[in-house]
C-alpha cells in the first residue's frame, strides 16, 4: 500500500494542519507562511529595493 501526500497549495494551510498531517508537510507550510509575512512587510520590500538598486545601478544607498 502506497500513501501519497498531496502538496500544500496555500501557505495558510499551516493553520489547518491536524495532528495527522505529516510533520514535514506542516513544517513546509509554516516556512511558506513565514516567508509570505516577510514579503508583505513594507520595511522588507524597501530593503529589497535598496539592495537590488545597489546591485543593478552600482551605487550605494545612504540612510
Amino acid at each position: 500500500m502506497v500513501l501519497e501526500s498531496r502538496p500544500l497549495t496555500h501557505a495558510s494551510q499551516a493553520e489547518w494542519s491536524s495532528p495527522y498531517t505529516p510533520a514535514s508537510a506542516r513544517l513546509q507550510a509554516e516556512i511558506r507562511a513565514e516567508w509570505n509575512q516577510y514579503f508583505t512587510d513594507a520595511n522588507f520590500r524597501v530593503l529589497c529595493c535598496l539592495v537590488c538598486s545597489e546591485r543593478v545601478f552600482g551605487h550605494e544607498a545612504f540612510f
